[in-house]
């Protein structure tokens, strides 16, 4: 498995560059380019770049991401680059809500607000699809079902961390009364130390007194 994610990197790696020197191409250089296939090229070569290929490899680093969590970061790049061609592609959507989720257990590399964002996004274009009587909710039965499953997930997480941080809040406050009460404490045993040396000072004094009245 960890050979299969190094060969996803790989090929994550050579998308990314090839998108980077198109995207710098001027548009002198576009209308230039040859409009038929480069015969010195292999249609491997060709297909690596296509949008289709693109959307297999962010699915598999979002696979592989279970082993190492930085590969979901990597998928959201994709994913929004293609998103930025292609905003009404409702998977490119789907998979960068889901990509943004990261690996279960690795929440730190996950960005919940932004997975919520993508997802309500592709939920969206699919109710907008269908009230405009372009498509059927069976068409979209399992992707909606998929939809609707990550946005409670998501919920559920949340509502976990909160419930979790407001029993650290609790478990603080209760320390904190705790020492409270302990200073609270030391303090009045100093009190009450202080006030029974006054007394002895009191009673010294008074003993202090009667001894001259009876000397005189």
């Amino acid at each position: 498995m960890s050979e299969a994610c190094d060969i996803v990197e790989n090929i994550f790696q050579a998308i990314k560059q090839n998108r980077a020197a198109l995207a710098q191409r001027t548009i002198i250089e576009e209308l230039a380019a040859p409009t038929e296939p480069n015969p010195d090229s292999s249609p491997e070569e060709d297909e690596i770049y296509s949008e289709e290929l693109c959307i297999t490899t962010a699915k598999m680093l979002i696979e592989c991401s279970v082993l190492r969590p930085n590969l979901s970061r990597l998928a959201v790049e994709l994913l929004t680059s293609l998103l930025e061609e292609d905003d009404e592609n409702i998977q490119l959507w789907f998979l960068a809500g889901v990509a943004e989720m990261g690996p279960e257990d690795h929440p730190e590399v996950a960005d919940l607000d932004a997975a919520t964002y993508y997802l309500n996004h592709a939920k969206e274009m699919i109710e907008q699809l269908v009230n405009n009587h372009q498509a059927t909710m069976t068409d979209f039965q399992e992707e909606y079902g998929l939809i609707t499953h990550h946005l409670r997930l998501i919920e559920q997480i949340v509502a976990t961390t909160s419930s979790s941080g407001n029993q650290g809040d609790e478990e603080s406050k209760q320390q904190h009364n705790q020492l409270q009460l302990q200073q609270g404490g030391g303090n009045n045993q100093e009190e009450e130390e202080e006030e029974w040396s006054t007394e002895e000072e009191d009673d010294d004094d008074e003993d202090n007194d009667n001894m001259e009245l009876s000397n005189k």
